[in-house]
């Protein structure tokens, strides 16, 4: 039991209705698109020569841990969006 009763139906019809979007688009579609746009995340960090982890052949589509490259810091701290352009 929850301490808030309304969290539980909260939460279910939430599942339901995250259910129906998966079902309305289709599970091989929803695959495609899913491998699609991790593709083109790959590419677009590439062009900024970053990469993700983990290597190649036991990464997951749809779960993805970016990994910086060494030389993007300056004075000891992360360049801020106008440093690079940005804005």
């Amino acid at each position: 039991m929850s301490l808030l009763p309304e969290t539980d139906r909260i939460l279910v019809y939430a599942l339901y209705e995250a259910l129906a979007i998966v079902e309305e688009e289709g599970l091989d579609a929803r695959w495609q698109r899913h491998e699609r746009n991790h593709k083109v995340l790959l590419a677009s960090l590439s062009a900024l020569d970053l990469t993700v982890l983990p290597r190649d052949g036991e990464r997951l589509w749809t779960l993805n841990a970016i990994r910086g490259s060494g030389g993007r810091r300056r004075s000891g701290r992360a360049q801020s969006p106008e440093d690079l352009g940005a804005g």
